[in-house]
């Protein structure tokens, strides 16, 4: 579901992660595309879930929207599609549980 007046065209933006005055009224996007845009290169591994927008005060700015990527050969999978969105909302009850589509 999309908020009122969401513009496809100038909404949430792939790939990127910007400082924003007012967050989201969404905690997640999900974004589903080729798998080389579907992961991340992160300090040397891949990841798929990354802040999304970024809500400074002064110097501190943490992150208040997450961003998950997803291919479309990651949808044939409900339970490793299941434990992507609980890390990606925070409900991951072991987060050092390798990613189940690696």
């Amino acid at each position: 579901m999309l908020a009122p007046g969401f513009d496809h065209d100038d909404g949430a933006t792939a790939g990127t992660s910007s400082n924003v005055a007012v967050p989201s009224v969404y905690r997640t996007f999900v974004f589903v595309g080729p798998r080389a845009a579907a992961t991340r290169p992160d300090n040397g591994r891949i990841t798929r879930i990354v802040p999304q927008e970024y809500l400074c005060d002064g110097e501190v700015c943490p992150e208040v929207t997450t961003a998950l990527y997803l291919s479309p050969e990651d949808l044939a999978s409900p339970q490793s599609i299941a434990k992507l969105f609980l890390r990606a909302i925070g409900l991951d009850p072991d987060p050092t549980t390798p990613d189940p589509t690696e």
